[in-house]
């Protein structure tokens, strides 16, 4: 019932997200109402790296990327799939579509242009908003109450949710890590003091959870002061993965760095 009621709640705080990638005005403007009128919450994007300012700075339900054909197709799925990892992925092309290609790239879905707006918002919903098991939805709610204690500084029930081999792989640009493996809850516990120091005001603004088959990712956004008093945003992947039902093992990552490949 406890993950359960998370659950809920966490849906009653935020309505889904969708950055919306178009280098077409008209054809972004069009779609993107669309999508409001169905209630969803959509920022557009003109390019790569207009979408990368928006990812590090927020976390989405959903990548909607209309991607033109050609040779240099696989090369910009793939470059959105790693700018918005884990937030799925969907894609809309002029590309010649192949059985199974949107599993092989690794996208939520691959579509047409002449694909009609009913079916194209019915693939969104069960994307973003598919149904889960029993166990995934207990996971859910582990990791919910695990991001809570942290935020709390809740140590004593932070670790009560780890397994006892626990282990974590800080972001290889943390400046607040003092191994690539931190193992034990102690060791992350001191990583996240060490990051509250070194971000004055930090403070956590949302998550976002993407429960996959024998985990749960997540898109995590937090916040901080400079020393100017300026505020700050970033945003950061984890992949959490559970032992005797237990947070057994979990990676972070910050979005890539920009490159200089462009969409638009």
């Amino acid at each position: 019932m406890e993950d359960l009621l998370a659950s809920i709640a966490a849906c009653l705080k935020t309505s889904f997200r969708v950055l919306l990638l178009d280098p077409n005005e008209e054809t972004r403007s069009s779609l993107g109402r669309l999508l409001m009128e169905e209630g969803y919450a959509v920022t557009g994007a003109a390019s790569s790296e207009e979408a990368q300012e928006f990812f590090e700075a927020r976390c989405f339900h959903l990548l909607l990327a209309n991607l033109p054909g050609g040779p240099s197709f696989g090369g910009l799925a793939h470059q959105l799939l790693r700018l918005s990892r884990p937030t799925p992925v969907g894609v809309i092309t002029d590309q010649p579509l192949h059985p199974g290609a949107e599993m092989l790239l690794g996208l939520a879905f691959y579509l047409p242009r002449s694909v009609d707006q009913r079916d194209l918002l019915r693939l969104m919903q069960s994307v973003i908003n598919p149904p889960l098991s029993e166990e995934q939805q207990r996971q859910v709610g582990i990791v919910r109450r695990f991001f809570t204690a942290i935020e709390t500084a809740d140590w004593e029930r932070m670790t009560s949710l780890c397994h006892q081999d626990f282990v974590c792989y800080p972001p290889v640009q943390s400046k607040a890590a003092f191994a690539q493996e931190l193992r034990g809850a102690l060791a992350y516990r001191n990583y996240q003091e060490t990051v509250r120091r070194q971000y004055p005001g930090y403070h956590a603004e949302e998550e976002l959870l993407y429960p996959q088959m024998y985990s749960i990712a997540a898109r995590y956004r937090f916040g901080w002061l400079s020393p100017e008093g300026a505020s700050h945003q970033l945003t950061i992947g984890k992949l959490v993965r559970f032992k005797d039902r237990l947070i057994h093992e979990m990676r972070l990552w910050f979005t890539p760095l920009r490159t200089s490949q462009s969409i638009g």
